[in-house]
């Protein structure tokens, strides 16, 4: 599935990853958790093709991809739910649909022959739009005018409904409210229990716990720890999270 062995990662002089490996299989969630800027996201953002890796490589699904670009990484099956939805995960200006079909608009049957099909188009957003319970009069609204919560729910219903083989999620169900909380739960195990996976990175150790199958704890850009989040407590995953080693 993804293999990434020896990756390291710049911002300027500054080494964000030293090192890192992980292995990751399918029909599995994987989360990561650090404390904050010990590389969790710089991890993410490097296996999305947003950020370059300086060295290492990454492979996904038997081919190498660090040369890739994020687009090229989408079509092999990796979709990305981004921390920062107003800026990286939702153009705010485009209507709900436009948002919706962002990444698949070129496909059958949304559009045949490069010709798009508004009908078909439309249908598809609504069907989103119902099974992800965006709240909102249609789909035809600008994404800026919803609730933090129900942007949330279009960039998850964009990523979710492609179904990749490898789901990239840094922090979905920020600004959801509990019961939503709880489908995207229950979305993301779907997910897995259809032999696809799931790398998540969340604040919640609670959502953390609930969901993962393994948690690699990450402190100072490489990870100390390996752990069965059903074999540990909360105040073990705080001592691994201040580079404390088990």
């Amino acid at each position: 599935m993804l293999k990434i062995s020896n990756v390291e990662t710049f911002y300027g002089k500054i080494q964000a990853l030293r090192g890192v490996n992980i292995d990751i299989k399918e029909g599995e969630i994987v989360s990561l958790i650090g404390s904050n800027g010990a590389g969790k996201s710089t991890l993410l953002m490097t296996i999305s093709g947003v950020n370059k890796a300086k060295r290492g490589e990454i492979v996904f699904e038997g081919k190498n991809i660090e040369n890739n670009s994020p687009r090229q990484r989408r079509r092999e099956g990796l979709a990305h739910i981004p921390e920062d939805r107003s800026n990286t995960g939702l153009n705010v200006r485009l209507a709900i649909w436009e948002n919706l079909i962002g990444t698949s608009y070129f496909r059958s049957p949304l559009s045949r022959g490069g010709i798009v099909s508004m009908k078909n188009i439309l249908r598809h957003s609504n069907e989103l739009r119902e099974t992800f319970d965006i709240r909102s009069p249609g789909v035809t609204i600008r994404a800026g005018s919803l609730s933090g919560g129900n942007q949330q729910k279009v960039v998850v219903a964009r990523e979710l409904s492609e179904e990749p083989a490898l789901t990239i999620a840094s922090q979905p169900t920020r600004g959801v409210d509990i019961g939503n909380i709880e489908a995207i739960h229950e979305q993301i195990v779907e997910i897995r229990d259809s032999g696809k996976a799931v790398l998540l990175i969340s604040a919640e150790l609670d959502e953390v716990m609930s969901v993962a199958d393994r948690v690699g704890v990450i402190y100072e850009g490489e990870f100390v720890e390996w752990v069965d989040p059903s074999k540990v407590n909360q105040e073990q995953m705080g001592l691994y999270m201040a580079g404390i080693k088990g």
